[in-house]
């Protein structure tokens, strides 16, 4: 029974990571790119102020101002930082900071999670 839910485990991170790949993938060869800037972060319910996700204003190449809250929060920005953001063409409300470290965290997170699950199945089923 434990062998199964770790190999469950291990499939469910792996198509979530697979998910998140295909997706920034999509992202970066579908989206257009703007240069934006930082302009506040996000207040949240919590007490931890450090990670607040940023508030980004850019520009699009037909000139129209959009704000967004990028929806992974990170500690390295700062207020009046330019970020380079990617934006769905048809819709410049879709738009996402376009940094490594965000775009490519949790499909690798996912990949290792699964990996330790797959490992825990193999002990599991060379243990019993």
């Amino acid at each position: 029974m434990t062998t199964a839910v770790y190999i469950l485990g291990g499939i469910v991170n792996y198509g979530a990571a697979a998910y998140w790949l295909r997706r920034a993938i999509r992202r970066r060869s579908t989206w257009l790119s703007a240069r934006g800037v930082i302009v506040d972060f996000a207040e949240e319910d919590s007490s931890d102020d450090a990670f607040e996700p940023p508030i980004v204003e850019y520009t699009t190449a037909d000139a129209q101002t959009h704000t967004f809250t990028n929806a992974l929060a990170a500690t390295s920005y700062y207020v009046g930082e330019h970020v380079k953001v990617l934006y769905a063409p048809d819709d410049p409300g879709a738009s996402v900071i376009d940094d490594s470290k965000t775009q490519w965290a949790i499909p690798i997170i996912g990949l290792i999670a699964g990996s330790v699950f797959w490992v825990l199945a193999l002990v599991s089923t060379w243990i019993e």
